[in-house]
């Protein structure tokens, strides 16, 4: 019994050594990244930084940190955030986030409400800390901008997972359920059709290839978009429904390039939603139509419309429709 007991406390002994040396070298990877921020390009301040949790969870919480990106222009506060990781398995950490945050980029500020938001990551257990996957789940998410608008959803998930077939190659996933758009816009909406102010779904996925793969360098390697796939993106609205799918990339001023092909069920809906989302001009918006009937008559289904979304030479249409500029897929100065 004696060799039992002293068998047992040495194993404690050894794991508390075990813990302390390891939330030392956490507390300290998160000072020295704060610390060497400025060098990447960021600038992030945050309050108190506690961690607990022994003997067998780093439990980190870090007060008021705010995070700014001046090359991209975006910034994010939060009263709070917590990092969650059982000692034993410290690759896979849950992150708590507060029920109210803030996301600003040039010119606009949105505040960030939800009931519940978590996130889970998981790297690999290497020397780089390369990114296996990550999935954000949120309930009740509100968005308030400073622009406006508004927008909700009743529930959304946020997943990023490697991509084997690739070195620098990523899946993204979205799933947004009862996806509640501007107030205005809703009431443009259903005052020129059917469709119900609610979008009762959106679901997306999608492959990125990168410059370079997302690990503990990605402050020095600042990985870039090289190309998107667009596998599969469902959006579930009323009787309508649009499926797309295709390929983008970057052109040489980083403008996305490409060409998205898209089917659109019942398509005498979307007509009012491009009117609503000022694509298109009210007092086009017959003609609009006449063309888009014309077009579906060419299809098998005439309820069936297949356009595709072109962009090129830095431009944006979707089939005889100009939307303006194509987006960029490249981080541009912001602060």
């Amino acid at each position: 019994m004696r060799w039992l007991l002293a068998g047992v406390i040495g194993l404690f002994v050894l794991w508390s050594g075990y813990w302390v040396v390891g939330s030392r070298a956490v507390l300290g990877g998160v000072q020295t990244w704060v610390a060497d921020a400025p060098k990447q390009g960021l600038a992030i301040k945050t309050g108190e930084i506690s961690l607990a949790g022994f003997p067998n969870r780093f439990d980190l919480t870090v007060a008021t940190p705010a995070y700014q990106d001046r090359v991209s222009g975006w910034s994010w506060a939060a009263p709070f955030v917590q990092a969650l990781a059982l000692s034993y398995r410290p690759w896979e950490v849950i992150i708590a986030l507060p029920n109210t945050q803030i996301l600003t980029r040039p010119g606009e500020e949105i505040d960030v409400a939800s009931d519940l938001m978590r996130a889970s990551i998981k790297v690999f257990a290497d020397t780089d800390l390369g990114l296996d996957k990550i999935i954000l789940e949120s309930d009740a998410v509100a968005l308030s901008s400073s622009l406006g608008w508004t927008g909700s959803a009743k529930r959304a998930v946020v997943a990023l997972r490697k991509d084997a077939s690739q070195d620098a190659a990523y899946e993204f996933g979205l799933q947004i359920d009862a996806l509640s758009p501007d107030a205005a816009f809703a009431k443009a909406l259903t005052e020129s059709t059917e469709l119900p102010p609610v979008m009762d779904s959106a679901t997306a996925d999608v492959i990125a290839v990168l410059s370079a793969p997302l690990n503990r360098h990605s402050a020095q390697t600042r990985p870039e978009v090289q190309s998107i796939r667009v596998k599969n993106v469902l959006v579930t609205w009323g009787a309508l429904g649009i499926h797309a799918e295709g390929d983008v990339r970057p052109d040489d001023q980083g403008l996305a390039e490409g060409r998205i092909d898209i089917r659109v069920t019942n398509w005498q809906h979307l007509v009012p939603l491009l009117v609503a989302g000022g694509a298109v001009k009210p007092e086009l918006s017959q003609t609009a139509g006449n063309m888009l009937k014309a077009l579906a008559q060419s299809s098998p289904d005439p309820d069936v419309l297949a356009l595709p979304l072109t962009l090129k030479d830095g431009w944006m249409s979707l089939g005889p429709f100009p939307l303006g500029p194509a987006p960029s897929l490249r981080a541009q100065p912001g602060f």
